[in-house]
């Protein structure tokens, strides 16, 4: 059924070239026919940018899941309300009548446990003398740290690590799996943290390996199976990160010849008698990279979060985050009714979205940042790094795109500048369990590529 879905690409790249915009829908058809994705599945909306009116739809009001593509609507306002000088920063304080320190923490996505431990380097202290208190000031985010309705199984995937004010090293740890001879194969870890490993791990011919963590059961227990046939490491997600960042800060502390023997109490920062002895930046333009050319769930989380945090003034959470959302479709006139947002990344099967609401937001972002400001954030097809690198070669700098995919979803989001000059926003969207990842992502591209050439 794949070659069979391959000929009739080929077939339409050569043959439909002479079609004009009119037979647009003709050739969609067509697409429909000759695959076995459901037309009732897909999603289409096309709109001109610069005579807002519909150009074609197919299902555009009906709600569907976007994956990733939703970025674009969470996070394109975020960075706004951020500023393109927006820095992640963790900052350290000192108490200037008592010993008392205090790290405030700004969920930094790219905050290392090598950074910390240089950020605590920065208290001097006579040799006899220990730290009287040390207080984190978690409050910048609220303690949710999963998505509503991320899934249970996906615990161990490491594309959707928990997020939090105590965002470290991505919030992984690093495993390294070596076999033995005529021994079961060792499991190390690149830091101390409490887990046990059940280790039913075999020498093999390959590496072929298998995770899994029954939260339900005990938390921190990993258990490996499968085979290993040469040394290799692999990611796991944090499950507790409050736990694990206290474990590196007291690593952090150890290094620097620093003696605390209390503990790690929650303290908001106090507005007399401090200091800032030290501070960790990281730049908002990584991000805005990793989430629109990587995907990268993250640090799309945590920039929506401190978004709603600056928004409202407040502790970021999600709720105040969709107040942007909310107030930014209110002031532009986008109908929100039939939209159901529930994470900042678009990785919970919970958001629903639909495709017209999609381009409607699109061209809104650009009539307030502007089009050349919109566009410039988004993958390309002549990108080096990113989501678009090896697709949509034919369409080069004339496409700029957000993909999204999960299991059973594809979509593709953005904006498109055809062969004759004109500027369309679109968004299409499948949701169909029984076609494979390749015929849903070539029938997005063999459309793409008809409304370059007929638009």
């Amino acid at each position: 059924m794949i070659k069979k879905f391959v000929i009739t690409l080929i077939f339409f790249v050569m043959c439909i070239n002479a079609a004009s915009a009119k037979h647009l829908p003709s050739v969609i058809d067509k697409v429909f026919t000759d695959t076995d994705i459901s037309k009732s599945a897909v999603g289409i909306s096309i709109q001109n940018i610069d005579k807002p009116r519909k150009f074609y739809e197919l299902n555009s009001e009906k709600p569907m899941m976007p994956a990733s593509s939703q970025k674009i609507i969470t996070t394109m306002p975020a960075i706004k309300i951020l500023g393109e000088n927006y820095k992640f920063s963790t900052k350290l304080y000192k108490d200037t009548i008592k010993d008392e320190y205090y790290l405030v923490l700004g969920a930094d996505p790219y905050l290392t446990k090598k950074e910390l431990k240089l950020l605590l380097s920065n208290i001097k202290l006579p040799k006899d003398k220990n730290i009287s208190k040390f207080y984190i000031d978690d409050s910048i985010f609220d303690k949710t740290e999963w998505g509503e309705g991320w899934q249970w199984d996906d615990d161990l995937n490491t594309s959707m690590p928990k997020f939090s004010s105590y965002n470290i090293d991505g919030n992984l740890m690093k495993l390294t799996l070596t076999p033995l001879d005529k021994q079961p194969p060792q499991i190390e870890t690149n830091v101390f943290y409490p887990v046990v490993f059940m280790n039913y791990l075999k020498n093999g011919s390959q590496n072929d390996i298998k995770l899994s963590r029954k939260n339900y059961i005990s938390s921190n227990e990993i258990t490996l199976e499968g085979e290993i046939a040469s040394k290799t490491s692999i990611n796991v997600p944090v499950n507790n990160m409050e736990q694990y960042f206290k474990f590196r800060l007291k690593e952090g502390l150890r290094a620097n010849k620093l003696h605390y023997y209390g503990d790690f109490m929650t303290k908001k920062l106090p507005a007399k008698n401090i200091q800032l002895i030290g501070e960790v930046t990281h730049p908002i333009d990584k991000a805005i990279f990793d989430i629109y050319e990587n995907s990268n769930n993250l640090v799309a989380e945590t920039v929506f979060k401190l978004a709603g945090a600056k928004y409202t003034n407040s502790q970021g959470s999600f709720e105040n985050s969709y107040q942007i959302i909310e107030d930014f479709c209110s002031s532009n006139v986008v109908d929100l009714s039939n939209v159901r947002i529930v994470d900042g990344s678009g990785v919970s099967k919970n958001n629903l979205v639909t495709p017209k609401f999609m381009s409607e937001y699109l061209i809104q972002l650009v009539n307030n940042y502007g089009y050349g400001d919109v566009t410039k954030l988004l993958a390309s097809p002549n990108d080096e790094y990113g989501t678009l690198k090896n697709r949509m070669l034919f369409l080069k700098d004339n496409l700029h795109a957000k993909t999204g995919t999960l299991t059973d979803v594809s979509s593709i989001t953005g904006f498109i500048e055809t062969r004759k000059g004109n500027k369309y926003a679109f968004s299409i969207i499948i949701n169909d369990a029984k076609s494979t990842k390749i015929q849903k992502k070539s029938f997005e591209e063999v459309l793409l590529r008809e409304i370059y050439r007929n638009l």
